[in-house]
């Protein structure tokens, strides 16, 4: 079964655990259920309480709490990406070396250096333009 099937389940048609066969209760994931149950703003206080304990959990009480909790109904569950990256990769491990702190905090300095800087640093760490531009990918 799916990650989908198992969200079908829980919020539609409520099969008890004991019908599904051990190679379907081996793909249930708690991790991945409660991450798309919290996408939904109708659940998301709900699964944020019981997260908290489904982690220690077995796989059928986590299915059960859920199954039971949930009133059956169609539901979409909008999955919301993370933001990609908005700097080169090399470009902050380099400066992080540089300014001697975290890719993190590198990340808000981005924020305010000007390409021209950048190029300055580049330049004092002996990088040709070919090298500059190739951290700048």
């Amino acid at each position: 079964m799916t990650l989908f099937d198992w969200l079908n389940q829980i919020l539609l048609h409520k099969k008890d655990w004991k019908d599904f066969d051990e190679s379907e209760q081996k793909t249930f994931n708690t991790f991945m259920i409660n991450r798309f149950l919290s996408m939904s703003s109708d659940f998301v206080e709900a699964v944020n309480i019981c997260q908290e304990h489904t982690y220690q959990m077995k796989d059928k009480d986590v299915y059960n709490l859920y199954k039971n909790l949930f009133p059956k109904q169609k539901k979409f569950l909008r999955y919301i990406k993370g933001k990609k990256d908005k700097f080169p990769k090399k470009m902050v491990s380099f400066l992080s070396n540089h300014f001697e702190v975290s890719q993190r905090e590198i990340v808000d300095y981005l924020e305010i250096l000007n390409k021209e800087t950048i190029e300055e640093i580049c330049k004092h760490y002996g990088k040709n333009k070919k090298q500059i531009k190739e951290l700048m990918k």
